[in-house]
């Protein structure tokens, strides 16, 4: 029920994406959003066709843009929606950019390990990655797993850092893509070996569809000091991460991480 709902909400998104990603006037700013970043237009039409699907249902939603919403005065389900991901990337043509759904039973104290179901779409090219706790991770309904490098220095790495820019240098190959939900999607898909995120500005609502594909997929996600991952998902924490396709390049990432 939960991933069936997931994948409504980002099928609606898509639709609407779509339609109005080339609009002039997609990129101006309509608000300043819970997260206290600018809302643009794009991402308002996003948000409403996701929230149009979840009206009648017995949900709540954490979104990046509207901050808790209740759909239900004793929700059965608490949504964690970025409903565009790469917002920049979207108005700006850049063709790299995914809605992010994840979904938990809701609770007041519900934090990322609560979260059983999890939906990224490249809202580009249409790829539909999910997962269901327990159940493994796919793409297009094809089982996916990540990759089995564990050597820092022969991975594909997608690195945003506030310092130790030297980390660089440590990886075979590095991007940024500016979309991190699709990221990491792509890290469970085996696509990405890694993604380390030092910054501490990424939010939940980024991450909590992302880690579940991972895990799923055989990764491992922790913070970027290896800590565990389990903010809560009622509020838009900020978070670091460290994604890494299996525990071995984990552990050499970590490693590589507290010599510096």
């Amino acid at each position: 029920m939960s991933l069936e709902l997931a994948l409504r909400v980002a099928s609606a998104v898509v639709d609407v994406v779509r339609k109005n990603a080339g609009r002039p006037d997609a990129g101006t700013t309509a608000y300043i959003g819970a997260d206290g970043e600018a809302t643009y237009l794009l991402d308002d039409i996003a948000e409403k066709a996701a929230f149009h699907v979840l009206e009648g249902e017995s949900a709540a939603v954490l979104s990046e843009e509207a901050g808790l919403v209740f759909f239900d005065d004793k929700p059965e389900f608490l949504f964690v929606l970025d409903p565009l991901d790469g917002s920049t990337n979207a108005v700006s043509g850049i063709p790299f950019y995914c809605t992010s759904v994840a979904v938990a039973p809701w609770s007041e104290e519900a934090t990322l390990r609560e979260v059983q179901a999890g939906v990224v779409v490249n809202l580009v090219s249409g790829d539909i990655f999910e997962a269901e706790l327990g159940g493994g991770a796919k793409l297009n309904r094809e089982v996916i797993k990540t990759s089995k490098q564990s050597q820092p220095n022969k991975s594909i790495a997608s690195l945003y850092l506030k310092s130790d820019f030297e980390v660089i240098s440590r990886f075979s190959k590095v991007r940024a893509m500016g979309a991190v939900a699709l990221e990491l999607a792509h890290v469970a898909s085996g696509g990405l070996d890694t993604l380390y995120d030092n910054r501490g500005r990424l939010k939940v609502t980024d991450v909590a569809a992302g880690k579940l594909l991972i895990e799923e997929a055989g990764g491992v996600v922790t913070d970027a000091l290896g800590k565990d991952l389990n903010h809560s998902i009622t509020r838009l924490e900020k978070v670091s991460v460290l994604a890494a396709a299996n525990p071995g390049l984990h552990k050499a990432i970590i490693d590589e991480a507290c010599k510096r």
